[in-house]
């Protein structure tokens, strides 16, 4: 847990605190080894952890960032630790998306900010990098709850090979679906982690190339408050 100076502007300086574990296996994962427990991690009681929370807010962090891995697999924990946090907090929920719908509605009027992840365009390609089967379905679902009950921040890693059948169907999506103006984060930050070698188009870097057709896909949909 710490100051985070590098999540999006607005965010920053966030509190963020990483959990172990993850809901999805993702090949390429640049966490991997906190979402896959390769690290030990450290045990907190559910009043220790609303302490820490206490002292990144009066550290000066604008939010307290729930992250990982994944929160997901410690909602119960994270619902339990804000019954004995005292100070007002915003919450960000910085999450995969993927997720059951009976978390979203626990998330509803609990989460602040959803920092979501839009990973896949296609369940093919979910299963085939991550393991996760009907993302597409869990993933646009819970972006929609996101949008309801909260502020809303959506992250779209650009993968090599993946303008067509992910970026463009993901940046389309969200513009007819959840507004042209809704905040969009297009990453360019991909790089080979973790066993990206198993995956052939994933054992590189992005190309400027794709970079560029990726902003022109965004401009294309129509979205306006997106950055990269």
């Amino acid at each position: 847990m710490f100051e985070h100076m590098g999540e999006e502007p607005e965010l920053v300086p966030s509190g963020t605190i990483f959990t172990m574990g993850c809901t999805m296996r993702c090949l390429h994962c640049q966490n991997w080894s906190i979402s896959q427990w390769y690290e030990e991690g450290e045990t907190y009681t559910t009043e220790r952890l609303a302490r820490a929370v206490e002292r990144l807010r009066k550290a000066g962090c604008r939010n307290v960032n729930l992250v990982g891995g994944e929160p997901t697999p410690w909602r119960q924990q994270w619902l339990e630790t804000f019954k004995y946090v005292d100070v007002n907090v915003p919450v960000v929920w910085n999450s995969n998306s993927y997720y059951s719908e009976e978390t979203a509605k626990l998330l509803a009027g609990f989460a602040d900010i959803y920092l979501l992840d839009f990973k896949y365009g296609s369940n093919r390609c979910a299963e085939r990098i991550s393991d996760a089967p009907h993302y597409w379905e869990a993933c646009t679902r819970n972006h929609l709850y996101g949008k309801k009950y909260g502020e809303l921040i959506i992250r779209v890693l650009v993968l090599p090979g993946h303008l067509e059948c992910c970026t463009k169907i993901i940046l389309n999506w969200i513009a007819e679906n959840l507004g042209r103006d809704v905040r969009t984060n297009i990453m360019f930050q991909y790089r080979p982690e973790w066993r990206a070698h198993e995956i052939p188009e994933l054992q590189r870097r992005l190309i400027r190339s794709e970079m560029e057709r990726a902003v022109e896909i965004a401009e294309e949909a129509g979205l306006t408050n997106f950055i990269t």
